[in-house]
């Protein structure tokens, strides 16, 4: 009989951990956006124009999920782009955090693109990710920098970026883990920024979107279960 409750449980909890699977939200602009500024203020970017030194956002509407990623440090060297705030309204639990950006691949040994990205506003600098420094010329690798991890299907996702590879470019997704937040208001913000002052366009930004897992919580019927075995433990 305990062998039976024992296989019963394990079951559930692998049904229970294979509910869970990553929600890819697209970060999008204006008065109705997800994104605004942190400081407070609609985030309206520019579109697909030559910007310049201007301390802003682009947002380039010719590539990435859904055919738009935002992009700092991509015609200059001397920017600071302001602190973005993604709202992701989510029911109330625990979740897992990501964000996904663009850089090249690991077959460009010259261009490190980053992204500053983590789960509070605090003062100072959000922590910094990186696609992984294998095959780099000269890695930006400053102390504290989280690797990356490129994203190479989408099966892991219950709603999947809508492409996560460029074909002719060789500019592929990363997804930057930002750790766990338990969520209690029906919402929760990931907070991002480029890389600045950064001293070579290799080192852009490219952001595209964030992304969500829930945490499942073991159900009562398996609680119930384990709750069996350890009575039939018991009386053994």
């Amino acid at each position: 009989m305990k062998r039976s409750f024992l296989t019963t449980a394990l079951v559930l909890a692998g049904i229970s951990a294979s509910d869970a699977a990553i929600t890819y939200v697209d970060a999008t602009s204006g008065v109705s956006g997800n994104t605004t500024l942190a400081s407070g203020g609609t985030f309206s970017p520019p579109l697909n124009g030559t910007t310049g030194s201007d301390n802003q956002w682009e947002q380039r509407t010719v590539f990435g999920s859904s055919g738009t990623i935002f992009e700092a440090n991509g015609e200059v060297t001397t920017e600071n782009a302001p602190r973005l705030a993604v709202t992701i309204p989510v029911s109330d639990g625990t979740y897992e955090i990501f964000a996904y950006f663009w850089s090249p691949g690991t077959g460009d040994a010259n261009q490190q693109w980053l992204l500053r990205a983590g789960l509070t506003n605090d003062a100072g600098e959000l922590p910094l990710h990186s696609r992984t420094l294998t095959g780099l010329a000269t890695p930006v690798n400053p102390s504290g920098m989280l690797v990356a991890t490129q994203v190479t299907s989408t099966a892991g996702f219950a709603v999947a970026p809508t492409v996560i590879t460029e074909a002719s470019g060789g500019r592929v997704l990363w997804q930057a883990s930002l750790g766990q937040v338990v969520v209690s208001n029906g919402s929760t913000q990931v907070f991002i920024d480029d890389y600045s002052p950064v001293t070579t366009v290799n080192n852009r930004t490219w952001f595209d979107g964030v992304g969500y897992e829930l945490i499942p919580e073991p159900s009562s019927a398996l609680l119930g279960l384990f709750g069996a075995v350890t009575l039939v433990r018991r009386r053994r």
